[in-house]
């Protein structure tokens, strides 16, 4: 089936925080998400699109709709009524220094622009600290992916730097291009041209003589990447351009620039073969990464690599926790600098490729594991903080973190008092108790994690406390991990909650209403799958309304990643059908 060139349209109004001011927004209410939604997407698929995002709750008045002519007004590029557009996304603004990230939370329905791609386009026309949430219901190419953001920028009072957009937009084509003439991949062509954004932008803020050409020449060289005359003119020709930007002379950039060059995780993971390139002998000869600069790396970060050597040395790679202890690193340090970032990834890197090495695990199966981890853990930062904030917990302390391993609420076993969570490993049927890894609890006002049932050796009973840090791979890492901020239920709910002091009266008035109980994420997908009668499918995105508790599901065939449709699951059972299942490849 061949992607339609759709338009795709990103929200604003939060991407360039330091342009829009809250009370540019018109007509909208401030301290609320903000959400861009395609103009071609009817009722049914506003909510759906909505849901994805983890937005239902946005009020109408943060809603902005984009269509074919104001996409033309900023690219040109022969829009019109006509033009059908349909994606969307969601801006959460990030803590300083965070930089720019993007999440496509619909990624098999995007299908030319990379993630990285879109994240050093939004650097070069100003965005500064933000993470965005891009979705889609319908496959697109993704090539007018900023226009939106342009659009929404000025319709919320925001003065655009013409040059950063032109530039922004030259950026996506020219990665595209030389992509598609070499074998450079996505993340390293992405790598190159932020590196090389970087220093010209340094070169500039300090005042310096600027030689483009030499500076291409020179770190092509470097990392050894060869490509013909015409490509390399064009990556000479965009960052002439980009040194003419407002963004290129702005101090800021570089900071944000220096977050985007230690990589994404989940942007190189997914970049990675799902079978083993190379044998665990071939690992071993390569040997220990130095990473003995204590002026760059914190100590930690050696040791966290000798342990991983030491792992693939004694062939213990499976029963290694130094995946778990990347993430505890970058938990408890949050001012990881581009290097040790960069280094973290590069350990992360050697245990993936040797755990397929070592053939303990099909790739493909490790692969889709890890990514189904990083994926829950952002999608429960961004909705669901205090959950985020629980398993973060149990993740530091236990030393088994949701990126590893899958942790469900258990609301049977929980109280006032504490939060209980199942751990789960990622793509395992949940309803299986043979499956369950673990269970914890997390005490409400004291955050003390508690192990409910000792299922994987660890002993029952309370857990230290990381409060003053904790002993990594021999060596001591002070603790810096924050909580999120968790917002505060509205007043009314509030109210309603002390006006009803028996929760068994409220049952008895629930069900006299008629009302129905909310579904769980696993009845819901239990409940489509039913219906359908569909098999050798997975659960791909799932999203719950904040309104009414009914979830929206979206699966897909594990043969070939094709859509198995998208399903309003209500609290009463029924199901709608949002979109049919993908017909084959060269099929209508």
């Amino acid at each position: 089936m061949q992607a339609k060139k759709f338009s795709l349209v990103i929200a604003a109004s939060l991407l360039f925080g330091q342009f829009v001011p809250v009370d540019a927004i018109s007509n909208q209410q401030a301290g609320q998400p903000i959400v861009s939604l395609g103009a071609s997407l009817d009722p049914t698929a506003q909510e759906q699109t909505k849901g994805i995002l983890g937005a239902s709750a946005a009020p109408a008045d943060n809603i902005l709709y984009v269509d074919g002519p104001t996409i033309n007004k900023y690219l040109q590029d022969g829009s019109n009524e006509a033009t059908q557009v349909f994606s969307s996304a969601y801006i959460m603004p990030q803590a300083p220094g965070s930089g720019v990230r993007v999440e496509i939370v619909t990624p098999e329905n995007i299908q030319k622009v990379s993630r990285d791609t879109y994240q050093n386009a939004a650097i070069t026309a100003g965005a500064k600290d933000v993470l965005v949430r891009i979705a889609t219901i319908q496959p697109v190419t993704g090539e007018g992916a900023l226009a939106g953001v342009y659009a929404l920028m000025e319709a919320t009072g925001a003065k655009l730097d013409q040059a950063s957009v032109k530039v922004a937009e030259k950026e996506i084509q020219v990665i595209q291009n030389v992509q598609a003439n070499t074998q450079i991949s996505n993340v390293e062509i992405n790598q190159v041209i932020t590196q090389l954004k970087q220093e010209i932008t340094v070169n500039l803020v300090d005042g310096k003589d600027l030689d483009v050409n030499a500076l291409v020449d020179k770190l092509l060289a470097d990392k050894q990447i060869q490509m013909d005359d015409a490509d390399k003119e064009n990556i000479i020709g965009l960052l002439k351009e980009y040194a003419q930007t407002e963004t290129a002379k702005n101090k800021d950039t570089v900071q944000q620039l220096d977050v985007n060059l230690a990589g994404d995780w989940q942007s190189i993971l997914e970049e990675m073969p799902a079978e083993a390139s190379q044998s665990l002998e071939e690992i071993q000869a390569k040997g220990n990464p130095d990473f003995s600069d204590t002026n760059k790396y914190h100590p930690v970060i050696q040791a966290t690599a000798d342990a991983l050597m030491a792992a693939i040395n004694d062939g213990s790679i499976a029963d290694s926790n130094v995946y778990n202890d990347t993430f505890i690193i970058e938990a408890m340090k949050p001012d990881l600098n581009a290097d040790e970032k960069a280094a973290l990834n590069q350990i992360r890197t050697t245990y993936v490729e040797a755990r397929m090495a070592a053939g303990e695990e099909v790739g493909a199966s490790l692969k889709d594991k890890l990514l189904a981890g990083l994926a829950e853990v952002n999608r429960l930062k961004i909705e669901d903080p205090a959950s985020y904030n629980d398993i973060m917990l149990i993740g530091l302390t236990s030393g088994y973190m949701p990126q590893s391993l899958d942790y469900d609420f258990d609301d049977l076993n929980s109280d006032d008092q504490v939060n209980t969570y199942m751990a789960y490993p990622y793509l395992v049927e949940k309803l299986n108790e043979d499956n369950v890894f673990n269970r914890f609890s997390v005490n409400k006002e004291s955050k003390e994690v508690t192990i409910l049932q000792n299922l994987n050796g660890l002993s029952a009973g309370a857990l230290e406390s990381i409060t003053s840090g904790k002993m990594i791979n021999g060596v001591a890492l002070e603790n810096h991990f924050e909580l999120l901020p968790v917002p505060e239920l509205p007043e009314s709910d509030s109210a309603a909650s002390d006006d009803s002091q028996s929760s068994e009266s409220s049952e008895d008035e629930s069900q006299e209403s008629g009302q129905s109980q909310a579904l769980s994420q696993d009845q819901a997908l239990t409940a489509v799958l039913n219906q359908t009668g569909l098999t050798g499918v997975s659960l791909d995105v799932a999203s719950q309304d904040e309104t009414d508790g009914s979830w929206i599901i979206s699966i897909i065939f594990d043969d070939d990643q094709r859509s198995a449709g998208v399903y309003h699951v209500h609290n009463d059972g029924t199901i709608e059908v949002v979109q049919e299942a993908l017909a084959p490849e060269g099929q209508e």
